[in-house]
């Protein structure tokens, strides 16, 4: 039986990320060149094999994969059992479509401010200033 495809277009995304980011969590599979010069503000940066962990660590929230074609036909196969996720149709259309992107992951900036306080999280007020550069 072949697995179904289930995606999310760029509008779609942005609307639910935009209104009710708590229900979302974007999962960013490509390779680092590619995430650091441009993701959704937010997203968290994994490998392909680290995916069906963060699946199970949601919960009820939606995840949205974003990734390249060979790690989209994998997680297919391996993810079947889930169905809190879709994956992102068209992801290089976001930047196109003017929506948020960002260079900074919330990893990257936990680190930077590591030994200067607590953690940032994605509700926290100074990170979405600082990845949205409002």
């Amino acid at each position: 039986m072949k697995a179904k495809k289930m995606t999310l277009s760029c509008e779609q995304l942005y609307e639910i990320w935009s209104s009710e980011p708590e229900l979302v969590v974007v999962l960013d599979s490509r390779d680092n060149e590619l995430f650091h010069s441009g993701h959704i503000p937010g997203a968290i940066h994994v490998t392909a094999n680290e995916i069906k962990n963060r699946l199970n660590k949601i919960g009820e929230k939606l995840a949205v994969l974003v990734c390249n074609d060979i790690d989209k036909e994998f997680l297919l196969s391996d993810l079947h059992e889930f169905n809190n996720f879709m994956f992102l149709y068209e992801c290089k259309r976001w930047e196109g479509l003017q929506f948020p992107i960002s260079e900074k992951s919330i990893d990257d900036i936990n680190k930077h401010l590591r030994n200067k306080g607590p953690t940032m999280n994605n509700n926290s007020i100074f990170l979405k200033k600082y990845l949205f550069h409002l």
